[in-house]
């Protein structure tokens, strides 16, 4: 049951608050966790005393998006919405593209994409057509009545789809060359109970009698569970071989064939340990089971794509999972279908449509004044070296800003198909077959492993780059619009910018060695006390009843956010009349989000990042121009004594 929208805080403790403003202590409740769904107090408060609640308190006021009981992380549902809106709009001004006799060859790449998600919103057509366009490879993979006859039959594209091996066909060996990693897929021992029923439902549904499809399962399961580095205890290590070791190194499994049947012989591979116990299970008494293997992998890649009867199927694994049921419009349902299976086609019919040039360069702008400013800041820290300060603004100088995307494939090529299944299969092999070629080429050290509608923004430190996909620029909260004002900007992709170059300084455990290589021991452990002092003081404000951030944890990101203040604030200082009340406002409007307490309580246990509430309160009191710009002062919420406050 939801838990009621108001938060009852006695007045001893509103007395206490008051009084102790927000001392460090580690048993003190600075602010109570609002991004917690329901989790208000029963008015707003002061932005004096809580700055992020008081700015979003009617956002969070709103139920969640989706039904009462969503685990969605975002509240506001336009945050999930323009791109499904934007592909549909597209669609619906380019009306329905008709494919006479299954030619496609004249249409433009747009013009596939439409025809594809027309496909895909023919519901009537699916339906009759029920589970037809799976049965060619169900029925050829039933078939098989020996090890060598189903080695056979994976020279076919088809077949090879959904058999249990991925091959990460962009693994390189940093700008050197091309050095595919093969790894299984897990298709059921992860999540047995969870896939059960569904897997039950489709194995009857092509035949199978239920006493049957148990023992199929069964077997598959004890098979595929001996081989799952999540379940085993000897997980080995992986191991890097030349394309002439593989036969000796795997006696069983046909890797040189299959290889070649990707396109993919002469290269040098990487392995993951459970192929070599695979590869030792791969023999006649198992047949069965790898077979079963295969039909689960069908089944799962699939339902999306037939009739109504086999995606609601799946959708209750879904619910299942989350705990909640949301109910999908149509047009959600196949861009959720065609961003699943085929991003980047998707994403690159989306960037030509709405990324501009325009927009491109004035992000590129925006970047290039952060990382001028950013340079004088580190020019201004004389606790590191004069060595170390040139070291890093030289890098800086040498950053290179990637905005919108980085590279497409080329899909004219591309011949549909006259069912959706068997159109989206065309597309996945196209790519391949691409990415197979681009094997024998140098490296695009620059290029991006997500599609470019993917939300994110990251530093590369392997090739010194900022990436701003377009997706971040266009469908995350900070909605960049090249009219907003500069302090928009800078409060929304401004910031994350300032926050990703900060990564420079503030890696993880295991990327440090980097940056001491870079500027040497003495003035690395100046930067990171400057980080721990900030994340000891996130480690003192608590998040669930008795349970504290992880500042620890959460140091790496807790450390970009405080650099990346700095860098901004160093910005805005350049600005004439720069309006710091509007920059802090909108920083903390970009951060609402509620959740409920299971997806928070697991973003605590797993994810690197403070909870937003944190990450607008906890940082913005560190800097003077927040305290100047509302008049913080002792005994407000806000308020951090200045001996306690992040120094630069």
């Amino acid at each position: 049951m939801k838990s009621s929208r108001t938060y009852v805080v006695s007045a001893v403790v509103l007395l206490a608050v008051l009084l102790a403003g927000c001392a460090n202590s580690s048993n003190s409740k600075k602010w109570i966790n609002s991004n917690l769904d329901g989790n208000l107090l029963s008015e707003k408060p002061s932005l004096k005393d809580d700055f992020y609640q008081s700015l979003n308190y009617e956002t969070l006021k709103k139920p969640l998006s989706g039904s009462e009981d969503s685990g969605t992380t975002e509240n506001n549902e336009d945050f999930t919405n323009p791109f499904v809106n934007q592909i549909a709009s597209m669609a619906a001004a380019s009306g329905a593209e008709s494919l006479e006799n299954s030619d496609s060859q004249n249409l433009s790449e747009k013009q596939k994409l439409i025809a594809l998600y027309n496909m895909g919103m023919d519901w009537e057509h699916r339906n009759e057509l029920g589970l037809q366009p799976i049965l060619p490879v169900l029925k050829k993979i039933q078939s098989v009545k020996s090890i060598e006859q189903l080695n056979s039959i994976l020279e076919d594209d088809n077949i090879r789809l959904f058999f249990p091996i991925k091959i990460d066909q962009k693994s390189k060996v940093g700008s050197l060359y091309y050095s595919p990693k093969i790894s299984l897929i897990y298709v059921i021992s992860d999540d047995y109970d969870l896939y059960f029923d569904f897997y039950m439902t489709m194995l009857q549904r092509v035949g199978y009698s239920q006493e049957k499809a148990e023992e199929l399962l069964k077997s598959a399961y004890e098979l595929e569970k001996r081989y799952n580095l999540n379940l085993v205890k000897e997980k080995g290590s992986d191991k890097n071989l030349y394309f002439g070791q593989l036969k000796d190194s795997y006696k069983n499994f046909p890797i040189t064939e299959y290889l070649e049947s990707n396109g993919l012989a002469g290269l040098n591979f990487g392995f993951t340990p459970d192929f070599e116990i695979f590869d030792s299970l791969y023999v006649e008494e198992n047949l069965e089971a790898v077979k079963t293997l295969c039909l689960c992998r069908l089944f799962t890649a699939s339902t999306c794509l037939l009739d109504r009867e086999a995606l609601d199927c799946y959708l209750k694994v879904n619910e299942k999972f989350t705990g909640f049921k949301r109910n999908f419009s149509n047009e959600e349902l196949v861009i959720l279908f065609l961003n699943e299976f085929i991003p980047n086609y998707l994403g690159k019919v989306w960037c030509e449509e709405y990324c501009s040039e325009e927009i491109i360069a004035d992000i590129e702008n925006l970047c290039n004044d952060i990382l001028s400013n950013y340079k004088k800041e580190i020019s201004s820290w004389e606790w590191l070296s004069t060595g170390s300060r040139y070291t890093l603004v030289e890098l800086l100088n040498k950053t290179k800003v990637i905005a919108g995307h980085s590279n497409f494939y080329d899909y004219s090529d591309l011949q549909l198909k006259d069912n959706f299944f068997d159109s989206i299969l065309e597309v996945v092999k196209l790519e391949k077959k691409i990415q197979s070629k681009n094997c024998f080429k140098d490296p695009d050290i620059y290029e991006w492993s997500w599609a470019p509608q993917v939300s994110n923004a990251y530093y590369n430190p392997s090739n010194n780059s900022i990436n701003i996909l377009a997706g971040y620029i266009f469908l995350s909260r900070i909605k960049y619009d090249v009219n907003d004002s500069y302090e928009k900007k800078l409060s929304g992709l401004g910031f994350t910018m300032a926050h990703e170059i900060s990564h420079l300084f503030s890696h993880s455990a295991g990327d440090d060695g980097v940056l001491m290589q870079i500027i040497g021991t003495t003035d690395h452990k100046e930067i990171e006390n400057r980080i721990v002092s900030v994340s000891d003081y996130f480690s003192t404000c608590e998040i669930f009843d008795g349970v504290n951030c992880d500042g620890t944890k959460c140091r790496t990101e807790i450390g970009a956010d405080v650099f990346g203040m700095s860098a901004i604030l160093k910005t805005a200082a350049a600005v004439p009349d720069f309006d710091y009340k509007l920059f802090f406002e909108y920083y903390a409007k970009n951060n609402a989000s509620e959740s409920t307490e299971k997806l928070l309580r697991n973003q605590h246990e797993t994810d690197p990042h403070p909870l937003d509430f944190l990450r607008v309160n906890a940082i913005v009191q560190q800097f003077d121009e927040f305290y100047e710009a509302f008049d913080i002062n002792r005994g407000d919420g806000m308020y951090l004594a200045p001996e306690k406050r992040f120094k630069l």
